[in-house]
């Protein structure tokens, strides 16, 4: 652990690694001394746990003029930030980095899905969405199911103050149907 100012009113306390550590902190007023004592926490950010998931949903998709033309599939999920521990760092402000790298991709997709970077909320929470719509999917048929097909897998991860905690595949599929 390190001091920061450790003589001035405001000292900045910051640890070096991941653990519990006493600290005595004392100081003067008016000519008295006193002494105060606290517990300093340091967590480091490890991985990502699901606080909550909507699971798989449908999900319409629009054209241009705000008409579904499909049926899509959509998941919601809440991420909690997680120490070397599995303990919750609950706290907001953590800064927190999504990318997307494609790995395969028949939908003929231009880009990965947009990114959500930014800082964890209260509780240490964020949120993420995935959704799937796709032209190459279309046509729908009466129901608005898909008649096309196709499939993208990206890697995806998220990395929390710097240091990735979370990597896995995500796979958006669309599979085309045969009208009966």
């Amino acid at each position: 652990m390190t001091l920061s100012n450790a003589n001035q009113a405001t000292v900045t306390i910051q640890g070096a690694s991941q653990g519990s550590s006493d600290v005595t902190v004392t100081y003067t007023l008016n000519g008295e001394d006193d002494t105060a004592d606290q517990t300093i926490t340091v967590q480091t950010p490890s991985a990502l746990g699901i606080f909550s998931d909507t699971g798989t949903q449908n999900h319409n998709c629009y054209d241009g003029n705000n008409n579904v033309i499909l049926k899509g599939r959509q998941r919601s999920v809440i991420y909690q930030v997680l120490d070397l521990n599995s303990q919750p760092i609950a706290i907001a402000g953590i800064p927190m980095v999504e990318a997307f790298t494609p790995i395969s991709n028949t939908c003929s997709a231009l880009n990965t899905p947009p990114v959500g970077n930014g800082p964890t909320l209260p509780g240490g929470h964020f949120g993420d969405d995935f959704a799937f719509c796709r032209s190459a999917c279309l046509p729908a048929d009466a129901n608005l199911q898909p008649l096309g097909s196709c499939s993208l897998q990206v890697n995806h991860t998220w990395s929390a103050n710097g240091l990735q905690v979370f990597n896995h595949t995500l796979t958006y599929t669309c599979t085309s149907i045969t009208p009966q």
